[in-house]
């Protein structure tokens, strides 16, 4: 009898701390912005199209890349707002560019004109990053 309470316990802290979900610590450490969050997300993407590319694949854009000029930026950070517009207005226009691409060796140049502005802007505004846009490069 005592054994099944002890059981029974059990299994109520096992419930009770697997449904208490701690939030989980953000990547920046200066807080989750909506625009850290979306490079993020345009990071990953970067990845599939470099895969898909380097397969000879069209790539396939996942990301509302669009927000990228209305998304908020960290509160500690407070970038050039007008560098960043401009940053933000090429990289827009790059992809633009490569959703309607049909040809792989334009597309490649696209991808690499994309990350080319991505490391551009890391470089003038947030240099953190630069690591992993490294990773975006492409032969």
């Amino acid at each position: 009898m005592k054994s099944n309470i002890l059981i029974i316990i059990c299994c109520c802290l096992t419930v009770f701390y697997a449904c208490s979900e701690q939030k989980p610590k953000p990547l920046n450490p200066n807080g989750d912005s909506e625009l850290a969050i979306l490079m993020r997300e345009m990071h990953e993407n970067g990845l599939e199209m470099k895969a898909q590319l380097e397969k000879g694949e069209l790539p396939k854009i996942k990301v509302d890349y669009e927000k990228i000029k209305t998304a908020k930026e960290t509160p500690n950070m407070k970038p050039d707002k007008m560098v960043f517009d401009l940053f933000a207005q090429s990289y827009v226009h790059t992809m633009q560019n490569l959703e309607k691409c049909t040809d792989i060796k334009q597309a490649k140049t696209l991808y690499k004109n994309m990350q080319t502005n991505c490391m551009n802007c890391h470089q003038k505004m947030c240099p953190g990053p630069i690591v992993k846009i490294n990773q975006l490069l492409i032969d």
